[in-house]
Order: structure tokens, then sequence, then C-alpha cells
């Protein structure tokens, strides 16, 4: 077997359809956190969030 019979199918991000009504549907077919882009929007998120809740409470501290 050579290396290209080997790898899997890779599975599209998204999936798109049409619909009856002459529309297009795009259906996400990945997680977020399975996918590089995901993982990214997901790490930044959770340190903005806990950033912001850092300085809230520096900005609290402050006033007092």
């Amino acid at each position: 077997m050579s290396k290209k019979e080997k790898k899997q199918k890779k599975a599209p991000l998204l999936k798109t359809t049409k619909r009856a009504d002459g529309s297009t549907e795009y259906v996400i077919t990945k997680s977020p956190q399975s996918t590089l882009g995901g993982k990214i929007i997901i790490a930044l998120l959770a340190l903005l969030l806990g950033g912001s809740a850092v300085i809230a409470l520096v900005l609290v501290l402050m006033q007092l």
C-alpha cells in the first residue's frame, strides 16, 4: 500500500446544500475543538475572560 492509500480522507469543514427555495445552506461538520482555528478562538476567549476579571478586581481595589 502506498502512503496515499493509507491516509484517511479528511471530512470537509463546511458542507453546502441547496434548499428547495434556491438558497444555500451551510452546515459545519467538525466541532470547533477539533480545528486549529477553533482552538485559537477558544484560548483567546478564555484569556480575555480571565484578563477582564483580573482588571476589574484591580480597578475595584484601587477605588477602595
